[in-house]
């Protein structure tokens, strides 16, 4: 084998002296990790097979090709080595009409801690991600959007820890149901009182937060008992019940709202998954919109794969 110059991607040819054949020699582990790099590189990036293939000066069909058995590879994904407590954030976001990813993220180390393929958030698929966790880490806290399943869960596997309620949930939900222009005049205080919310920052705060809901809630008692009897069914409900679902969310998760107030390890909402991992998987999903539910969840394992594992800058020293 002699040299014979180099490809278009500027790797060295050789060519055999006695059958004049040219060929480039390959490692089927180099090749191997390179598409595997290069796959990654499309999955969470921004360019298409298309920029990617004219970049490699091949044909869209050979880099499919080459794609064709990363998206049958087996992701292994170890729950990280945990040496401190943890904080964790817990939310879930659907990636496809029957599945939903669930992600435990770790506040303080910044990294998603677990996560699972499930077909509906309830009690029995939150419960064995939680128990993994609870096993390989000492949870200080743990911070959700209140799901039923997830709070029975949460109560089971650590009911000695404080559990807080995301703020951004309840104000979210609470404006929802109240609407821009409530017609009432309860309505509109108790707007006011759930838009206040996220000013309630101490302790102090969150007292007088507490104290004026409690006296709205008695001030409206009469007005909240009202009944109407229903034009279908004829059979009589409560008149306002937008206002009463508002108020029974707050009272089911007041005890549970503050506890940030007195730890200040304890984040008061989920942000850090919803927009720190969620908005991002959305992303994107629909950056490579089309993809079946099985090739979504792996799209979905690299992320948070690449998530846990990418390595911080360090600070410049002075």
């Amino acid at each position: 084998m002699i040299r014979w110059g180099k490809t278009k991607t500027g790797k060295n040819r050789w060519r055999c002296k006695n059958c004049k054949v040219s060929s480039v020699k390959r490692r089927k582990d180099t090749t191997s990790r390179n598409v595997n790099a290069l796959f990654k590189t499309w999955i969470l990036g921004m360019n298409s097979t298309k920029t990617i293939a004219k970049k490699k000066h091949v044909s869209r069909m050979t880099i499919n090709r080459r794609f064709k058995e990363q998206w049958k590879r087996e992701l292994h994904s170890p729950f990280p080595k945990l040496t401190k407590d943890v904080v964790i954030a817990i939310d879930g976001t659907t990636i496809s009409k029957d599945c939903i990813v669930l992600v435990a993220y770790d506040v303080i180390s910044d990294q998603p801690l677990g996560w699972a393929f499930v077909h509906k958030e309830e009690y029995a698929t939150w419960y064995p991600l939680l128990l993994e966790i609870s096993k390989l880490a000492s949870v200080h806290a743990v911070v959700s959007d209140g799901q039923k399943g997830l709070c029975k869960a949460v109560k089971e596997l650590f009911p000695n820890i404080p559990h807080q309620r995301c703020i951004a949930h309840i104000i979210r939900l609470g404006l929802i149901w109240l609407t821009r222009n409530p017609r009432y005049e309860a309505g509109v205080e108790l707007r006011k009182i759930v838009r206040d919310l996220c000013l309630a920052k101490t302790k102090e705060l969150a007292d007088l937060w507490k104290k004026s809901f409690e006296e709205w809630d008695v001030k409206h008692q009469v007005f909240l008992q009202e009944r109407s009897v229903d034009i279908f069914t004829h059979r009589k409900r409560y008149t306002h019940r937008k206002l009463r679902g508002v108020r029974a969310l707050i009272i089911g998760a007041i005890k549970n709202m503050f506890h940030f107030t007195e730890d200040p390890m304890i984040p008061n909402t989920t942000n850090s998954v919803e927009g720190g991992i969620n908005s991002t998987l959305q992303e994107l999903i629909q950056r490579h919109r089309g993809l079946p539910t099985e090739k979504k969840k792996v799209l979905v394992s690299h992320y948070l794969i690449e998530r846990r594992d990418r390595r911080k800058p360090t600070q410049n020293v002075t």
